[in-house]
């Protein structure tokens, strides 16, 4: 790469051009290699407020390029040299935690390459806490399915769907920038069972799955059916979010366990999208609005009108998200602890809670799309996910 130098300076005199020996018009270029200027010592052409008193005004404004130094003719472009740090793969006979590198240079693979060592795609766990810092900074980091990306610069595989840990393979992990390598191994910690299912048919198998977590599934849920719905009516159920709430829904994910600010958040980014982003203009257009009424009353009298629900039922689980989110935007009060109640939060905990609801939240809008026409085939993976949350 090369190093550009812009550069720009102004004086100014109380003596004319004339009186600093410069005659006719005082304007000169040169260049050279790697270099170029172009300068003129005038009378002043406007008023200059701060030197009153200039009779001359001079600028110099240039450039200058500064070359790389000379590149061995074996040099490639991709070419760095590169710290790679171990991980923790398994345990010994005498239960010692066993390390080896990520450089995939000494692992093996289905090639034949580096038979004695360990494959490329060797499972390496970690707590799930390592994605707290990438969902705390969304301008910068974007976590998603089996994925984790630093805006232009780096991604890693990883796979966000088992239940207990986050897993990437050793390979992978040698990708990474030292920093976030060294970060990684923080929340290294001994394999405790095999990838998920779902992480196996998709890099092993090379099959096309859905999510089976049930924040990544809510997500993948909640965009689908915001498309067939759009597709089929020509409107949006959940209004589209706008560029400065898009974080809520990105970050969106299972709280800690004992992290109840954590939680908090979590149960706000919810109800912001699917709550606040109920499209109450075009729901107006088909139920009479009374005064001062709210966005859950308007879509239950909409449901209502098409025969969704009963005259006088009530969206329990929006209702209850709503009471919840009330909780930490507000002063916790008597609907917050009936909420808690409702959504058995105190005897689930925050991460097994979180994640009923947003199954709960999956359930309304598959019922919603068989009830409009607008099916999805995925009843199968609600069913295991449900099981796998009881």
């Amino acid at each position: 790469m090369c190093l550009l130098i812009f550069f720009e300076y102004n004086r100014y005199s109380t003596l004319t051009p004339l009186e600093l020996g410069v005659g006719d018009e005082g304007r000169w270029e040169e260049q050279y290699a790697g270099f170029r200027f172009s300068q003129f010592l005038l009378e002043p052409w406007f008023s200059i407020d701060a030197h009153k008193s200039a009779n001359s005004i001079a600028r110099l404004r240039g450039k200058k390029v500064v070359r790389p130094g000379l590149i061995a003719a074996d040099h490639k472009p991709w070419d760095r040299k590169k710290t790679y740090e171990n991980f923790i793969i398994g345990t010994d006979e005498n239960g010692e935690e066993l390390l080896f590198t990520s450089n995939d240079e000494q692992l093996g693979n289905y090639f034949g390459k580096n038979p004695e060592a360990p494959h490329y795609l060797t499972p390496v766990f970690f707590r799930k806490q390592v994605l707290a810092k990438y969902y705390a900074d969304a301008r910068r980091y974007r976590v998603s399915d089996s994925n984790l990306s630093c805006v232009n610069s780096w991604s890693l595989r990883i796979d966000n769907n088992h239940s207990s840990y986050v897993t990437v393979f050793l390979g992978d992990l040698g990708h990474l920038p030292q920093k976030e390598q060294l970060y990684w191994k923080s929340f290294n910690v001994v394999p405790d069972g095999s990838i998920s299912a779902t992480y196996f048919g998709r890099s092993i198998l090379g099959q096309w799955l859905e999510p089976e977590a049930p924040d990544l599934l809510f997500k993948s849920r909640y965009e689908r059916f915001g498309q067939k719905w759009f597709a089929k009516f020509d409107w949006y159920f959940f209004k589209p979010l706008k560029a400065a709430d898009a974080h809520y829904f990105d970050t969106l994910h299972l709280p800690d366990d004992g992290n109840q600010a954590e939680f908090d958040s979590q149960v706000m980014a919810l109800a912001k999208v699917l709550i606040e982003r109920i499209n109450e203009k075009e729901i107006r257009k088909h139920i009479k609005v009374e005064d001062r009424e709210a966005g859950i009353s308007k879509l239950e009298k909409y449901l209502t009108v098409q025969g969704y629900l009963d005259a006088g039922d009530r969206l329990l689980l929006l209702r209850n998200l709503q009471d919840l989110r009330s909780g930490p935007a507000h002063v916790k009060g008597e609907r917050y602890e009936r909420a808690l109640t409702y959504f058995q939060v105190e005897d689930l905990g925050y991460t097994q809670a979180f994640g009923a609801i947003l199954t709960s939240a999956i359930e309304l809008l598959e019922a919603l799309s068989t009830h409009f026409g607008i099916d999805d085939d995925g009843t199968d993976d609600l069913n295991d996910l449900k099981e796998s949350l009881t």
